[in-house]
């Protein structure tokens, strides 16, 4: 089951790149959590990797043993998102992970979602990979569905406004409550994500995203 899981949750360029170098992902090929550990375990010591499963919260039993059968689809995916920059060179032909690293970068270029306020969001409707919301009847209902759509989708999130107060706490009739880009920051770090510069990331993003 853990392997199907990781199977299901690796990143396709990733897959095709460990397909060609080194047949895993390959019809009939097994790839387990304990490939993943024992290898990054080899390469990075025990203290990295039980830092980097502590961070995705994963699971241990009474013993302190890492309950592999446990962990999440998306602490699965962050975890083979951190592995495959770190195990690739290892058994893989520099070309082809070059390659995967590449095609997962631009994908992730080209998928990402901008918030902030209105007057600030306007500039990127013309940036090429970036959606703003813009609909006619805008609600806050829709405009949590919009940001919720985008972590279903793992998709990183620009801010185009600064982290500024008065841009977080609103004013007049309102005064003291959360403006809508607070609530959509406040959103996005309930779900794991990390902010990179102006960047708001998705944690299976992490490892492979670089700040423009």
């Amino acid at each position: 089951m853990t392997g199907d899981l990781i199977a299901e949750h690796t990143p396709e360029s990733i897959k095709e790149a460990y397909k060609e170098a080194y047949g895993m992902f390959a019809d009939g090929a097994e790839y387990t959590m304990g490939t993943v550990d024992s290898e990054l375990r080899l390469l990075l010591g025990d203290a990295e990797v039980d830092a980097l499963y502590d961070y995705v919260g994963a699971k241990k039993d009474a013993a302190g043993n890492w309950l592999y059968d446990q962990f999440t689809p998306d602490q699965l995916h962050a975890i083979i998102g951190f592995g495959a920059v770190f195990l690739a060179p290892a058994f893989a032909p520099e070309k082809a992970v070059a390659s995967a690293a590449a095609t997962e970068m631009g994908e992730l270029a080209n998928n990402i979602k901008v918030i902030g306020r209105l007057t600030d969001t306007e500039v990127a409707k013309d940036w090429v990979g970036h959606e703003v919301l813009d609909i006619p009847e805008w609600s806050i209902e829709k405009n949590m569905q919009w940001v919720d759509s985008g972590i279903k989708n793992q998709q990183n999130f620009y801010l185009a406004s600064p982290l500024e107060d008065n841009l977080l706490q609103s004013s007049g009739l309102y005064s003291g409550e959360p403006t809508i880009m607070a609530l959509e920051i406040e959103h996005l770090e309930n779900a794991g994500y990390v902010k990179m510069g102006n960047y708001f990331v998705h944690p299976s993003n992490i490892s492979i995203f670089n700040i423009p």
